[in-house]
């Protein structure tokens, strides 16, 4: 049983959460602190799965109690649950919670992100990919740029003047960024000039994840994969469905967070060529022989897909848990409780369009399957599909910028 832990300094608050989640109690076992004090009082006295808190509280906030619960239970996930979303807040949040929902929230969604909150850990805890993967002596750190941004948002005092200065130290990856953001697909109505500019129009998240995609793919560029993995033709299908998925949400905010998941929803790939030839190059040739997908073929033979070890990695690098999930089950939606369209299904689908419309030979890229149109149909949305098909087409006829 989901041991969680509700913190909130307004015990109204705590009583409408200890009610709505009610049908709860044989899942999860719930301690309702009333603030930041009581709420690291029973961190330091018992174990927990996860954390919903409160931002501002009196004596102890949000900040430092995310702070203090990363320190004692790393593993727990880390959730803000509140009404004050100043940029200033949300800034010293990034480092230490792995999401952050606004106040109202309804019970539903509340109950939605915990339990895929769950899942990820399940992933991350995996003793398959653990044993395989957790233990490749070379697995890359965080790297160079990505990590100094995450350094200037643990300090308190971070502004957006502040993670500029980190991009623009690197002119290669400012002109990266800023011609991605002034390329057609995000669809600006004036060219934006400047990195804080670009960072306030994209989001700290997704110019992280940018930031992490372009290093991660300079990393691959010395290295000599597997035969069976084509990186040049991986990096190429990896910014196409960045592309289409952004285009797939009608949430603005929801598509560049869906840009940024399609970006690095390969990287297992990478991972795998890089490290695990073996097991890749066996899953690809099976896959190609039977004619399956190559997820299922690697769950068979290996216990993990290469979804899940993407997601493996970004979750020792600490991303955000939407981005983490969208990596993990780009292949397979199925396994997760969804009740609309949302960042993992855009990344689904642009992912397989983008195989589609890409102009990639078979025996350049991975045995992929079909669109799971039963999946969508479920989400009310397959008579979106012909409108899609025409993004994918679209997006594909556009130049490619590279990431």
């Amino acid at each position: 049983m989901k041991r969680i832990l509700f913190v909130d300094d307004d015990q109204s608050i705590l009583d409408g959460l200890r009610c709505s989640l009610r049908r709860q109690r044989k899942n999860w076992e719930m301690v309702f602190a009333p603030g930041g004090e009581s709420g690291l009082e029973a961190l330091e006295s018992d174990a927990f799965d996860v954390l919903v808190t409160d931002m501002r509280m009196p004596k102890v906030d949000g900040v430092e109690l995310l702070k203090r619960a990363q320190q004692l239970q790393p593993e727990m996930v880390r959730i803000v649950l509140s009404g004050f979303a100043e940029e200033k807040a949300i800034l010293r949040t990034i480092t230490v919670a792995h999401q952050f929902l606004n106040k109202p929230c309804d019970v539903s969604t509340l109950e939605n992100v915990i339990e895929r909150a769950c899942n990820i850990q399940s992933i991350l805890s995996n003793p398959e990919i653990r044993t395989r993967v957790g233990s490749i002596d070379a697995l890359p750190a965080l790297p160079q740029n990505y990590n100094a941004l995450n350094k200037v948002l643990a300090n308190d005092y971070a502004t957006m003047a502040h993670i500029a200065r980190i991009i623009e130290q690197d002119i290669g990856m400012s002109a990266k960024i800023l011609q991605i953001v002034n390329s057609a697909f995000f669809g600006l109505a004036r060219p934006l000039a400047s990195i804080q500019d670009a960072i306030r129009y994209l989001g700290i998240n997704v110019v992280q994840t940018l930031v992490l995609s372009i290093e991660v793919f300079q990393t691959f560029e010395d290295v000599d994969p597997a035969e069976v993995i084509d990186v040049s033709s991986l990096h190429d299908h990896s910014l196409l469905t960045a592309r289409i998925a952004k285009q797939l949400c009608a949430n603005p905010d929801e598509g560049k967070d869906a840009f940024a998941a399609a970006i690095l929803h390969d990287v297992g790939q990478l991972i795998l060529a890089t490290w695990l030839p073996e097991l890749i190059t066996q899953s690809v040739v099976v896959a190609r022989q039977r004619g399956e997908p190559l997820e299922d073929v690697e769950t068979e033979l290996h216990g993990f897909s290469h979804g899940e070890v993407g997601a493996y990695l970004l979750g020792r690098w600490g991303l955000p848990y939407p981005i983490i999930e969208a990596v993990a089950y780009h292949d397979r939606p199925r396994r997760v409780k969804q009740s609309q369209f949302d960042i993992l299904s855009a990344v689904y689908v642009a992912d397989h369009l983008a195989y589609e419309y890409s102009g990639i030979a078979e025996d350049q890229c991975t045995p992929h399957g079909v669109i799971d149109e039963a999946y969508l149909e479920e989400l009310g949305l397959l008579d979106q599909l012909p409108k899609w098909r025409q993004i994918a087409e679209k997006a594909a006829s556009e130049p490619s910028i590279g990431v």
